[in-house]
């Protein structure tokens, strides 16, 4: 019988993977479905400030239903974190059907949902609201399970919604390729009026990267920039947000207005000398499981952290650490003259990341201003805190053909009470094997006080928040000798 089971499902799987084969090829809906599969990670900016970040995924099911997610968190005020957490799933075959749809709002102490289901003559919809709970590792869905009929007053709808109407702008822009000034109304599920309403969309311009498109709405995108695949590359909200899409590391990369939840994690005494500190045992207290944070990092008992010096994240990916990517702007003529001038007569790696650390410890002036400057910004003003002197390290070093990169986590702070606080410092590979150095501190071995941002994306969202009230007890210290 398990036979038989498994190979049910194998051809069910086989099947499916040829029905999307063959259906891309032909249905703009499934082109354009296909063309929005995958994770994407926006910083979501304020007056040049990075005050949240947005997670989406688009992805089909080995059976061939289709989902999409987007996970949006923020914050404006100190101590109030806020989520909006949105999922939509279709089925397999034409007319790609709704499923079931989410929209959960959460801010601290309470999460409110807006739900949508299948029933036997249509779509149902309901409102909950229940106290926030804590999110399972390692998954991005809602934060509490669906609710049962008892918990929820459903309603039925007198609408029906598919894939085709969700992707109609973007198949259309595929399909038609319209020039500027085209318009396109489509229907868009309205989760806080449990309806399908119309918006109106406008072809402001063609670009090499895509379509410029508009939306009159205020509370919606008015502004959308697109890709070749119709996946926004920015987003301008209301003209005072704006979502730009980077890598996950610049998305989660703590900055003052998103780490003001909890900027500091607590200590309980203070650990003099830090930066020469060999190794260092703290025990972790909060809402979150030790395993959850650091388990690589683990002791024997399941909550004491053990640190060493130049402690490194574990992972390789030489290759990708020498990308140019938009924050690392490596090709630039004032950064490869900038970092020339920087090693000198140097020429063995390891003695240029030596020189480039000394460099650009002493190039950029530590300020604290709550904006995040951009690598090129700093040729003109160089100043700013841990993440300039980290990104401007990385770059500098890609330009030289040293895989680089660009580390957040935490580091012991000098301040009164004692804590800890998020810092940024690289990683570099030189002589067979990664090291970590922290330009802002002028340290080519780092010391044990520094703690890389959990692994798994859940977790780091909950620390950079402020969720979980996580604090440390001083287990053990060990100092360099000398």
């Amino acid at each position: 019988m398990a036979t038989r089971l498994l190979v049910a499902f194998v051809i069910a799987m086989t099947l499916g993977a040829l029905n999307l084969s063959l259906t891309r090829l032909s249905d703009p809906v499934i082109k354009s479905a296909s063309g929005l599969a995958g994770e994407r990670w926006y910083r979501l900016m304020l007056n040049d400030q990075q005050v949240g970040f947005m997670h989406t995924h688009g992805y089909r099911h080995p059976l061939g239903d289709w989902a999409f997610e987007s996970d949006l968190r923020f914050v404006l005020t100190p101590g109030n974190p806020i989520r909006i957490k949105e999922t939509l799933a279709f089925g397999a075959y034409p007319p790609y059907a709704l499923r079931k749809a989410e929209q959960w709002h959460e801010r601290p102490g309470i999460a409110a949902g807006s739900l949508i289901r299948r029933s036997g003559e249509g779509y149902e919809t309901a409102r909950v609201q229940r106290p926030q709970q804590r999110e399972d590792a390692g998954s991005l869905g809602s934060p509490t399970d669906s609710p049962t009929d008892s918990e929820s007053s459903w309603q039925p709808t007198t609408w029906a919604y598919d894939m085709g109407q969700y992707l109609e702008f973007e198949a259309w822009l595929l399909g038609t390729q319209p020039e500027p000034g085209a318009r396109r109304v489509v229907s868009t599920l309205d989760f806080g009026r449990a309806q399908v309403v119309p918006r109106v969309f406008r072809v402001e311009a063609r670009n090499l990267t895509g379509f410029v498109v508009e939306h009159a709405s205020p509370m919606d995108p008015s502004r959308i920039q697109l890709d070749e695949d119709m996946a926004p590359m920015t987003m301008t909200l209301s003209g005072l947000f704006e979502l730009q899409r980077v890598s996950e590391e610049v998305a989660l990369a703590p900055r003052t207005a998103l780490q003001a939840a909890s900027y500091y994690v607590p200590v309980d005494r203070p650990l003099t000398d830090h930066r020469n500190i060999r190794s260092l045992a703290l025990e972790i207290k909060g809402t979150i499981p030790p395993d959850d944070l650091w388990p690589g990092l683990l002791a024997k008992d399941g909550r004491t952290l053990l640190l060493s010096a130049n402690s490194v994240s574990g992972k390789d990916q030489r290759r990708s650490a020498l990308l140019e990517t938009t924050a690392f702007p490596i090709s630039d003529s004032r950064i490869r003259r900038l970092a020339h001038e920087a090693v000198g007569p140097a020429t063995e790696p390891a003695d240029q990341v030596a020189a480039l650390t000394r460099f650009v410890h002493d190039y950029v002036e530590y300020v604290e201003t709550g904006e995040s400057s951009h690598v090129l910004a700093l040729l003109n003003e160089p100043r700013g805190d841990c993440s300039e002197f980290a990104d401007l390290l990385t770059t500098l070093a890609r330009s030289l053909g040293i895989p680089s990169r660009t580390i957040f986590g935490l580091a012991y702070a000098d301040v009164r009470p004692p804590a800890f606080r998020f810092h940024a410092w690289n990683e570099v590979f030189v002589d067979g094997a990664w090291r970590s150095l922290d330009p802002t501190w002028n340290q080519l071995e780092v010391d044990a006080t520094h703690i890389p941002r959990p692994e798994n994306t859940t977790t780091a969202l909950q620390l950079l928040t402020g969720n979980g009230g996580l604090s440390f007890v001083v287990r053990e210290v060990n100092y360099r000798d000398g």
